[in-house]
């Protein structure tokens, strides 16, 4: 499978390094009070994004009714960051009611290229306080190796999100009373399953050697390698889409590609 080549990791780093302004500059204006935000959203939509709205038209997208939470991350543009992963429709599938209220705490979403040995680039996604987990950074990163002329995927790093007690999304806890028959004694019994979740996307998935694969046996490694392309989707959907034209698919004006292609398919 091919991921990517030398040559254009190398012309994106250095697009992307011209954009870090601009994204620090938005991230500055989703944090100020909403009338602080428009008088200033203008110029920066039309800097990151070609062909962005007047002032008048991002200001009123922005809910005149829109409740504490969804103000708390992003109070310039409540719900700003939810509004724009919902609007990609390959992102809008992994999401459950319980992922759109820990991104409702979501201020910022960013990458960056991996400076070290390795070749590889590292997605960061930024939050406010918030009743679900405690980290204020939830990171992933993907390493890279050569193959041919192309990188691939050699292991992913993920972050071991430090869930409050009782608001884990990515499990399920069922409690149930068992009682015993000969000395009427009733127990309680707790039993976790794990639950699909947009927020397993942060977990750590390495590639083993060939010589583990085949002891991994055809299933498994069938499956391994199916989650770590749809992550790595999802990546390049964050990456290359939602982070530098975030402003014009909140707006409307740019549809997310895979709601683009599906589409095409429908067609």
């Amino acid at each position: 499978m091919r991921y990517a080549c030398f040559g254009e990791m190398h012309k994106r780093y250095q697009y992307e390094k011209r954009l870090i302004p601009l994204y620090q500059k938005r991230a500055e204006l989703l944090s100020c009070p909403p009338k602080q935000a428009a008088a200033e959203a203008a110029a920066v939509a039309a800097a990151v994004a070609a062909g962005a709205p007047a002032v008048s038209d991002l200001a009123a997208e922005a809910p005149e009714d829109a409740g504490d939470t969804a103000s708390v991350a992003t109070p310039g543009l409540p719900g700003f960051w939810l509004a724009v992963l919902e609007r990609d429709s390959r992102i809008r599938a992994t999401l459950k009611d319980g992922d759109r209220a820990a991104l409702l705490y979501c201020q910022d979403i960013r990458a960056e290229k991996r400076l070290r040995r390795e070749e590889g680039f590292k997605l960061f996604f930024f939050f406010s306080e918030n009743p679900f987990f405690s980290n204020q950074v939830l990171s992933k990163e993907f390493l890279m190796r050569p193959e041919g002329d192309d990188l691939v995927v050699s292991k992913t790093i993920g972050t071991d999100i430090q869930w409050k007690e009782g608001m884990d999304l990515t499990k399920s806890i069922r409690i149930s009373k068992q009682r015993n028959i000969r000395t009427k004694e009733v127990r309680v019994l707790q039993t976790i399953s794990e639950e699909k979740s947009f927020f397993r996307f942060f977990d750590f998935t390495e590639v083993p050697s060939p010589k583990a694969m085949k002891i991994m046996g055809e299933d498994d490694t069938r499956e391994l390698f199916k989650r770590l392309s749809a992550e790595y989707d999802i990546a390049m959907i964050l990456r290359d889409l939602i982070i530098p034209r975030a402003v014009n698919i909140y707006l409307g004006i740019e549809a997310g590609e895979s709601a683009s292609e599906e589409s095409s398919e429908e067609d």
